[in-house]
């Protein structure tokens, strides 16, 4: 793997979440890191990059990769896949896309573990969804945005 002297490590924004850096092979979005004691989760894919690897390789890895959406799908998601050993979840209409990939796809909702839920939403692709996070009162990830409530 070839390190980039621009990438930076990801960034703590929240408790126990992480920012990554915008990534060119999702055209500028930003990718986060849950970290959970029962298995980290990682939303949309960062640039996949040795600095990145390494970094999720010392918060514990990565159980789930959850795509909001086909422009949070990286150009590596089957090595990110290999790599972090994880699976990927999408909405199933975006499924197609990632033929190569196993996947666990969903329609409505989906339930990772008890405060954490994948939601089908509108958005400007037709799978396009959100992960609620009960972490700091609730936090929305969606389409590589991730709101705080307040």
């Amino acid at each position: 793997m070839q390190r980039e002297p621009n990438i930076k490590t990801p960034r703590l924004v929240l408790p126990e979440i992480y920012a990554f850096n915008p990534s060119r092979d999702t055209l500028g979005g930003t990718s986060y890191l849950i970290v959970e004691n029962t298995g980290n989760i990682l939303v949309d894919c960062p640039l996949w990059q040795e600095v990145n690897q390494e970094f999720l390789s010392q918060q514990g890895g990565v159980s789930w990769l959850y795509l909001t959406h086909r422009g949070g799908i990286g150009k590596q998601v089957k090595q990110m896949q290999s790599f972090l050993g994880c699976e990927v979840l999408i909405q199933e209409q975006e499924a197609y896309l990632l033929p190569e990939v196993k996947l666990t796809t969903f329609k409505r909702e989906i339930e990772l573990k008890e405060g954490l839920r994948g939601i089908w939403t509108p958005g400007h692709s037709p799978g396009s969804s959100c992960l609620y996070s009960h972490k700091e009162g609730g936090v929305l990830f969606s389409n590589t945005l991730a709101k705080k409530r307040v």
